[in-house]
């Protein structure tokens, strides 16, 4: 899927519906805003730390949280001419908060799990047709099987190889072997690919202006530069192509869900769970599908 723009947008909706959208995109951000106050994420590792030391030093203290800045900036990425900062998912020096919290903030979610399936199938499943396939196979894919394979391989009561053999299943992890891995990793490790949005752009340490759902892709975006165009944030004949490479879908996603136990669906919501809760995402059409089938842990 492929959208473009050329030119100032011309918005063919009522402004009825306009106005409609926006309050609509504000109360998300509201939402979001609110969770983090209820339901506020984990400390970061940094984070942590800074809140330790502040009992021993100032400087330390300082010294983690800076360290914990440099870490919630690295996917910040801010536009001075223009004044705006896009949170890329997946993929600015200390003293940059200050600017970046000013300037106009927004970022781009999906339904977790439809977003999950997408890195899984582009980054890991078939690497070798992948430009960074390389990468993704000697830095996780390797590491993946080695770890989750011989489990699965091994009946645990019995001592028996399954009848299925390393070989026929292929070098690289299948799904619900990477879902074994992110069930036993802590999100904070996890590559910015299938890492959690909340934990990725640090929603609750900067205030997003507005949160696109690519679910609503191209009504959103339209309106989000129609916006920025006419606050000078952007030329008239600013273009934007977008494509979904590995077209994968709530379909797509299903299929791959089957894969897994009802146990497996559980703890992975668990790990994406503020991800559901911030932006509004339900698992209704998802979970279902899952099967029961015995993996023998």
């Amino acid at each position: 899927m492929r959208y473009s723009t050329d030119g100032l947008i011309p918005w063919q909706e009522t402004e009825g519906r306009r106005r409609a959208l926006q309050l609509h995109l504000q109360e998300r951000t509201a939402r979001v805003r609110s969770e983090c106050i209820a339901h506020p994420p984990p400390l970061t590792r940094m984070e942590q730390n800074a809140r330790d030391a502040a009992a021993v030093t100032t400087n330390l203290a300082t010294h983690y949280y800076n360290l914990h800045m440099k870490a919630a900036l690295l996917h910040m990425v801010y536009f001075p001419r223009q004044n705006f900062t896009w949170c890329l998912v997946p993929k600015i020096p200390q003293r940059v908060n200050e600017t970046v919290q000013s300037s106009f903030k927004f970022l781009f979610v999906r339904h977790p799990f439809d977003r999950l399936v997408s890195a899984y199938r582009n980054k890991l499943e078939d690497s070798y047709t992948q430009e960074d396939g390389a990468y993704f196979y000697k830095t996780y894919g390797r590491r993946i099987v080695e770890k989750f394979r011989i489990n699965r391989m091994t009946d645990k009561r019995k001592g028996e190889k399954d009848s299925l053999q390393y070989t026929e299943l292929g070098k690289e992890p299948t799904f619900p072997e990477f879902v074994d891995y992110l069930i036993h990793t802590d999100p904070e490790d996890y590559d910015e690919h299938w890492r959690p949005v909340v934990l990725h752009c640090h929603v609750c340490q900067f205030h997003f202006d507005y949160i696109i759902k690519y679910e609503h892709f191209e009504e959103e975006v339209n309106f989000l530069i129609n916006m920025m165009q006419e606050d000078g944030r952007l030329p008239n004949n600013f273009k934007l192509t977008w494509e979904n490479r590995g077209n994968t879908n709530k379909n797509t996603a299903v299929e791959y869900l089957k894969q897994l136990s009802e146990e497996q669906v559980m703890q992975l919501f668990d790990k994406y769970r503020l991800d559901f809760l911030y932006f509004d995402y339900k698992t209704d059409g998802y979970a279902d599908f899952a099967t029961m089938n015995d993996l023998r842990r």
